[in-house]
């Protein structure tokens, strides 16, 4: 059903489907505008000082009133390292000096990011915002190797893999590597995995999140009793390439001494406290 109406604005006449419309499409984006900027400004940024509108619910979530301010103030705190921030400390072009080391110096992704203290993810999304062209880490090894023989080559190898099991066990080495991977693929708990942490929390129940297990992350991992409980959502995990990686996943798990369960969403929408008794059965 539609409606004639008069524009308040520029008082044409104009049709509408809804009954309440004021404005005509030329006048709606003018009229927008003016009540963004008459809004009660309600909240500080914390990195510029700008007052800024911010919805109550948001309180806990934005307190940066642009994403460029954001971005500045983790690269303040030392959450995340931002890279425009880091040409204005050093005073140099971060692309030029990328290209310069990668490419002419040849050197490997792993040293640039040890020297700009980053997760090597993150510098090769820096490398694709920049548009450079990297070398994989196999053929940086490659080229490494092509002048060593087959036991110096073994003999690296080991040794790099006993350290590396060294460090793992450190605790605090292990969650600031488990940080960094997290920053790199901008990873968030979903909704629905917090909820149901929450309402495991609730029944004192002693777990660790996002617990590494080789190179996965568990959702919630019992150490006493070697359970893993992975919360899957009914989209993602029902799409066939992600059946296959669940699958390498859970014999990678399971050779580890592991026992997984798997938790759909639709079970937990359905009855989280079943849900949470499944679990408990299984320990």
């Amino acid at each position: 059903m539609s409606f004639i109406k008069k524009c308040v604005i520029c008082n044409e006449i104009f049709t509408s489907n809804g009954i309440r419309s004021k404005y005509c499409v030329k006048c709606k984006s003018i009229a927008e505008k003016e009540w963004r900027n008459n809004r009660n400004k309600n909240a500080v940024c914390e990195f510029c000082g700008k007052e800024f509108y911010r919805r109550p619910c948001q309180e806990k979530i934005i307190k940066c009133c642009s994403s460029e301010c954001r971005s500045r103030y983790w690269h303040k705190i030392g959450y995340a390292i931002y890279w425009k921030c880091i040409e204005e400390e050093r005073n140099i072009l971060l692309k030029d000096e990328l290209n310069k080391m990668h490419n002419i110096e040849m050197i490997t992704l792993k040293d640039i990011a040890s020297y700009f203290n980053i997760d090597r993810r993150a510098l090769m999304r820096w490398f694709k915002i920049f548009g450079i062209k990297h070398r994989s880490i196999s053929e940086d090894n490659y080229r490494r190797y092509s002048n060593m023989t087959e036991e110096e080559i073994i003999k690296q190898t080991q040794s790099a893999n006993i350290k590396m099991r060294k460090l793992m066990k450190l605790p605090e080495f292990k969650n600031n590597q488990m940080k960094k991977v997290m920053m790199a693929q901008c990873y968030g708990e979903s909704k629905l995995e917090k909820r149901f942490k929450e309402f495991l929390s609730k029944q004192n129940n002693t777990f660790e999140s996002q617990y590494q297990i080789g190179s996965y992350f568990a959702d919630i991992a019992f150490l006493k009793q070697k359970l893993v409980v992975e919360i899957d959502g009914d989209y993602w995990h029902n799409l066939p390439e992600h059946k296959l990686r669940d699958k390498e996943r859970d014999k990678f798990m399971k050779n580890e001494g592991w026992t997984i369960l798997r938790v759909k969403e639709k079970d937990i929408n359905r009855s989280i406290e079943e849900s949470v008794n499944k679990v408990m059965e299984k320990l």
